[in-house]
């Protein structure tokens, strides 16, 4: 399940309206909805996700969060045609390590994000998964 489809489905369940419900509300199908939810669409477009934050009464701040979490939850990459061979190579090797990689080799690769984004998205080191976020013990002299 995606960022998105979590999200949606959690504010959903907790205000008690099914996915039936929503959907009708929205003019789609529950199995279009479900679909989205459950990040098998790709993208979701804009202005079904305005549907959506109008419906769960959303306030500003929870719809700007909801349509980022729809960007962030797109499953579809694009590269630009004019990109370099090495370009989709790295793509390639870096998803096939977060999908199929060993905990460490997935801690490393979001150490390696999360120092990309440091100077304009700082994460608290408690988000980190583990065994990274472990406490390093001073060396014992």
């Amino acid at each position: 399940m995606t960022p998105f489809g979590h999200t949606v489905r959690s504010i959903r369940s907790t205000q008690g309206i099914t996915l039936t419900e929503l959907a009708i509300a929205l003019g789609i199908t529950p199995s279009y909805l479900s679909s989205l939810e459950l990040g098998k669409r790709g993208r979701v477009p804009e202005k079904l996700v305005d549907k959506i934050a109008d419906r769960l009464e959303l306030s500003d701040r929870g719809r700007a969060t909801l349509k980022i979490l729809a960007q962030e939850s797109d499953s579809v990459i694009t590269i630009p045609e004019n990109s370099e061979p090495w370009v989709y190579k790295v793509i390639h090797d870096f998803v096939d390590k977060v999908v199929h990689g060993s905990e460490l080799e997935k801690c490393s690769l979001w150490s390696f994000v999360q120092g990309m984004n440091a100077e304009t998205d700082p994460v608290p080191i408690s988000t980190i998964p583990s065994p990274i976020n472990k406490q390093r013990r001073p060396p014992m002299t």
